[in-house]
């Protein structure tokens, strides 16, 4: 995503991080540094110019335009240091974030050769539809 990022003409630099809000959602957040002459670049513009180059999944949640990257003394981005973007994440461009459902499963040892999640597995349906294992384990 970053290199896809800096083919953008007015990007010079670009970095991502992965920032968790409040609900301990996920949201990939970009930073990039723009020329001199194009410091106005609206953040909307660079996401839609990603979502036609990317899949939903990686156009970040939000783009933040700075002035400079934080660097640490070797050089590397300081991922401490970036600013969390103003308001709420966004989700894909032209995609609806589902939820996912919890799925609830019977956990059962290896060694059973009779209960209905090992009968799925192996392709029978012996033991499909039957509330419990059967087995000793």
């Amino acid at each position: 995503m970053e290199n896809t990022l800096t083919t953008h003409p007015h990007i010079t630099h670009a970095a991502t991080t992965l920032h968790h809000d409040h609900h301990n959602n996920k949201h990939l957040i970009a930073y990039t540094t723009t020329s001199p002459e194009h410091r106005d670049t609206p953040p909307e513009e660079l996401r839609s110019y990603l979502a036609e180059r990317l899949p939903a999944h990686m156009v970040p949640s939000a783009v933040v335009v700075l002035d400079a990257l934080p660097l640490t003394p070797s050089g590397k981005l300081d991922r401490a240091r970036c600013p969390r973007p103003s308001g709420a994440p966004k989700g894909p461009v032209g995609a609806r974030r589902r939820h996912r459902a919890k799925r609830s499963s019977v956990i059962c040892s290896p060694r059973c050769w009779g209960c209905p999640s090992r009968a799925r597995r192996r392709g029978s349906s012996h033991w499909a539809g039957t509330a419990s294992c059967p087995c000793s384990w």
